[in-house]
């Protein structure tokens, strides 16, 4: 039946590197596959802050090389990733302009500006740890998962919470799959969810 509850081991392995060959995202056993991720800063005295929470249907490393590609362009913001150790949620160096109608003027700022982000984009990618929890990919089920982790995130406070106001959660629906996650992780975050989230 559509509406009777699955239940769902997600594990997220890692933590990965966006950049630099030790430890590469490119190269983890889970690169070929699909699911949920999550971007994680490392914190100077707790648990590891979830700064971003995504979902894919493509490969995950097809999800991370068009990440590096925005990122690079201007398109995401650039944050002050010392302060994201401190778990401080907004903190821009670069707002990113998106895919808004003026997008062009923020990339001519973003170019002429180059010089001096280029190194605290790289101190901001060098520093994110990736974390990939891949999952059969049925219908929107990994839109649906990354939505309850998100709302979970937000209920409990943190840096990824204030990240997600632009997200349109995807709800479960009558005829559905309906999913009930048990999730677990290689290294402990603030505000994971130590019980199940349905979906």
């Amino acid at each position: 039946m559509a509406d009777e509850l699955i239940d769902v081991e997600l594990h997220f392995a890692g933590p990965y590197r966006l950049l630099g060959a030790e430890r590469s995202v490119f190269t983890a056993p889970e690169a070929a596959r699909s699911g949920v991720y999550l971007w994680v800063v490392p914190s100077r005295s707790e648990p590891g802050w979830i700064h971003y929470v995504g979902e894919t249907t493509n490969l995950f490393v097809t999800r991370c090389c068009e990440h590096l590609a925005e990122m690079s362009s201007g398109t995401y913001s650039i944050f002050d990733i010392e302060r994201l150790r401190d778990g401080e949620p907004r903190c821009d160096l670069w707002e990113g302009h998106g895919w808004g109608k003026n997008s062009k003027e923020k990339v001519r700022q973003f170019r002429e500006g180059w010089e001096a982000l280029c190194e605290p984009l790289r101190s901001y990618i060098d520093s994110l740890e990736v974390m990939l929890g891949p999952m059969e990919v049925v219908g929107d089920c990994t839109k649906r998962v990354e939505s309850a982790l998100l709302s979970h995130l937000r209920s409990v406070g943190g840096t990824a919470a204030d990240m997600v106001s632009e997200v349109r959660f995807k709800r479960y629906q009558p005829g559905d799959r309906r999913l009930r996650v048990r999730m677990s992780t290689a290294r402990p975050l603030h505000g994971f969810p130590e019980q199940p989230l349905e979906a």
